[in-house]
């Protein structure tokens, strides 16, 4: 449906949508270090806790985890407005979590939202990445 009305907010108050179709462009490739670090703007779910079983989906090959500061998990139901019925809660990697990784070559990325289950689609999994050389 292109347009509507829904109920927004604890208060239930009423509001109208209209969905435009307009896409957002790809995002540019970013340039990686061999030494890099992604932090979380927005909270992502990963289905087995604090990061997804495989980073391929979003890395480049050979990309390795060498270590994380993750905090508790935030907790994030919501409801399912048009079937009028909770949406579970789930357990989501909080935003300010930061995962540092080493590659054996400089690398690129492709800039997208690192999450599962499609919710990047509303505004989960936002990142930024950057070097690092701590040691």
């Amino acid at each position: 449906k292109s347009s509507g009305w829904l109920a927004l907010g604890g208060d239930s108050r009423t509001a109208h949508y209209t969905l435009d179709g307009a896409n957002a462009p790809a995002p540019a490739p970013l340039a990686l270090s061999q030494k890099f670090k992604i932090v979380f703007l927005t909270p992502a779910y990963f289905k087995d806790g604090w990061a997804p079983s495989d980073w391929g989906k979003w890395l480049p090959p050979g990309a390795r985890l060498v270590a994380a500061a993750v905090k508790r998990p935030i907790a994030i139901g919501g409801r399912d407005v048009a079937r009028n019925y909770p949406k579970p809660n789930r357990r989501f990697v909080p935003a300010g979590s930061v995962y540092f990784f080493e590659c054996d070559q400089p690398t690129q990325f492709a800039g997208t939202a690192i999450t599962e289950e499609d919710y990047e689609q509303i505004g989960f999994g936002q990142i930024i990445t950057g070097g690092w050389d701590y040691v």
